[in-house]
Formats: structure tokens, sequence, C-alpha cells
């Protein structure tokens, strides 16, 4: 994964505990920071003489805005995200890589009813598919339910705001906070199933397919996805961006209940695949090629860390798809996870999830490249 130094041109204050940092693109990497709305980046720095890296959202969207834009939210006692609210400032310098992500699918057919459901900072990717869409004026229309604890604490306020009232019946926008201040007027408390189908209303108003894409806390989302779910939404149709940073997944329990065989593209499923007392895994990773030997329960993310191999990554629980790969040799065995985000014409390309997956066989051949 390719990281840049980009120079922070402009620092916004957003709300009580977020701002926005915007960076100068140099015309030499331009091409290498294009990017598809929902995305996000990694960042790095130096925090307390060591060396940090996490992801972030973009919250600016491609063809709309003219400024490469992130929004971080401070983490009480997190390694990276005080420093960049608190200390960075316009002409500081900091370690950004290429946009990374599959979120959001920019060709979803024909124009669509989007329902898109925030919680906190998950408004940064939603923010940039917001823009996106109401941008290209194809007649979709977007339901944005936008779930803060208190008024201060919205992010994006004045700009979503005036993105509605320009925007009349495409947008509606809904706040809902969970700690109203005495005088609010607007929604409040949790967002169930009854509150949701009635911010909703009938499915049917406008005649348009639904489709889903939430970010916010894991509970969040999974309150929202059971009730979309009994909404009549398709699985398939709610699709989740998490920011949660999981331990990385154990490969001893990828047993053949739990998990799908993942072949090369073209490769038969029942083909046989050569075992061996371990696994010879080679890795083809920013034009360079490495041999590594998985330890026991070790997933391929687990291993490449083990050997310092510098390969992408974010939630490490299948999610982000930062650590997409393509099987080209041997087979993989990744755990089963409702194929968020990917589909199964992912698979059946030999696209597997490195944080969830182990290579099986004698050899074993992935790569990070073009995927």
């Amino acid at each position: 994964m390719t990281r840049y130094n980009l120079v922070v041109v402009e620092k916004i204050h957003e709300a009580d505990d977020t701002c926005s940092l915007r960076f100068e693109l140099p015309a030499e990497v331009a091409d290498d920071f294009a990017y598809s709305p929902g995305q996000f980046v990694h960042v790095r720095a130096v925090v307390d003489g060591a060396p940090v890296e996490r992801s972030y959202s973009l919250s600016s969207a491609p063809q709309v805005d003219p400024h490469f834009q992130l929004t971080i939210k401070r983490v009480e006692s997190g390694a990276l995200s005080p420093f960049l609210v608190e200390q960075v400032q316009r002409g500081d310098r900091l370690e950004v890589s290429e946009p990374q992500g599959r979120f959001f699918d920019e060709n979803a057919g024909p124009a669509r009813h989007y329902l898109l459901f925030a919680a906190g900072s998950g408004i940064s990717p939603l923010y940039s598919i917001l823009k996106w869409l109401l941008g290209r004026e194809r007649g979709d229309r977007v339901t944005l339910v936008y779930a803060s604890r208190c008024e201060s604490g919205i992010i994006f306020r004045s700009e979503l705001d005036a993105l509605a009232a320009a925007h009349g019946e495409r947008l509606r926008l809904v706040h809902v906070l969970s700690r109203p201040a005495p005088g609010w007027t607007g929604e409040s408390g949790r967002l169930v199933a009854d509150a949701i189908e009635r911010l909703l209303g009938p499915r049917d108003a406008g005649g348009l397919p639904e489709i889903a894409y939430l970010c916010g806390p894991e509970s969040f989302m999974a309150a929202v996805a059971e009730a979309l779910e009994q909404r009549g939404l398709a699985p398939r149709d709610i699709r989740r961006e998490s920011f949660a940073t999981a331990e990385a997944v154990s490969a001893d329990a990828l047993d053949d209940e739990t998990t799908v065989r993942i072949l090369p593209e073209g490769t038969a499923e029942d083909a046989p695949v050569a075992a061996a007392p371990q696994t010879e895994l080679t890795v083809a990773i920013d034009g360079e090629e490495h041999s590594i030997v998985p330890q026991p329960g070790e997933t391929i993310l687990a291993a490449l860390q083990r050997a310092e191999i510098d390969a992408p990554f974010s939630c490490q629980e299948g999610t982000c798809l930062s650590c997409m790969c393509r099987v080209e040799q041997g087979a993989v065995r990744m755990r089963r996870h409702e194929l968020i985000g990917l589909t199964p014409e992912d698979l059946g390309e030999g696209i597997a999830l490195a944080c969830l997956s182990k290579a099986e066989g004698a050899r074993v051949r992935v790569s990070f490249e073009d995927v």
C-alpha cells in the first residue's frame, strides 16, 4: 500500500470534538488519489515518538468537491485521533494512503430511494455519498437519518440543512438526538424498528426500489439492519461500513462449516489441493513478491503482519474490504460473514479477505495487485 506525504492546507472545526482536514494533492499524485464516494484512507503519524496508523473516511465527494477532505472525531484514549484533532495544524504533513474500500456501489442500476443511516462520525462516508447522489441528477431520492447525542455534536449541521433546502423532495433529512436539550423540537430517542418505520413511511412511496447504507457503532447498525429487514429489504441491499477495530480473527475456528473455500478463478469447486505439513504462502504486493510460512492458527493478514510485510487492512472483521486479495494458486478458506461487501461473483473470481482467511494446501499464492 503506497503512502504519500501530503500537506494539510485547511483545518475545519466541525463539532465539539471533530475536525476536517483538507489536503493538497500535487499534480503528480492526483491520479493515485482518484476516489469513489464513501472510501477511506489510512493516515500515519508519529505520536509520542511512535508511529501510529488509523483509517478515516473521506467526507468530500468526487466530481462534486474541489478539495480532498477527511473528517476525524476525537476518541478518548485514542491512539491517533486526539493528535489529529488537537495538534495538527495547517501546513503540517501527514502520511496518507491511496483511497481504499468498496462500501458504496456507484453502479447500482436505475434510480433508487437511498436510505442513509448515520450515527456520530458515521456521517462522514455517508456525507460523501449523499453529495455525490444529489450531484448526478438522475432521479434518485435520499432519506438521511442522522443520530447524534446533542445538537452541538451534529457534524456538518449547516451543510446538511443547506442541501435539504436546495434539493426539496429529493432529500429528506431527519436529525435524531439521544440527549436533546430543552426546546429541541425534532426527533429524539432510540432508532428502534417502530421509529424507523414511522420515519420512513410506506415502502412504495415514490415507487423506487430501496437500498440502505449504514455507518456508526456496531449496535446501532445491527438494530437498524434488523428493522430494515422487517421492512422487507433483502440483506444484500443493506450495506454497512464499520469503524470498529477488532481483534484479528483467529484461524483456529475456520472449519468447513463456518467457512467458504476460495479457489483461483476458473478452477472447479471440487478441485483437489495438495496437502502438506506446512504451507508455503507467496504474496504479491506493491510490485514485490514475498514467501512466508504461516504459523498454525494464523490468518493470511496475521502472517503478513508477523513478517512485517506492509499489507492493506483496517477493521480486521471483514466489513471494510481493505484487505481484499486474489487467490492465484492453491486455495484459501475464508470465514463466512454473510458476504457483506463481497458478492458470489467476487468469490467466483477468487477474491478473498486476508483478515478472515487462512491458506490451505502445500503452495498458495495470493495477490493484492489490481483487486
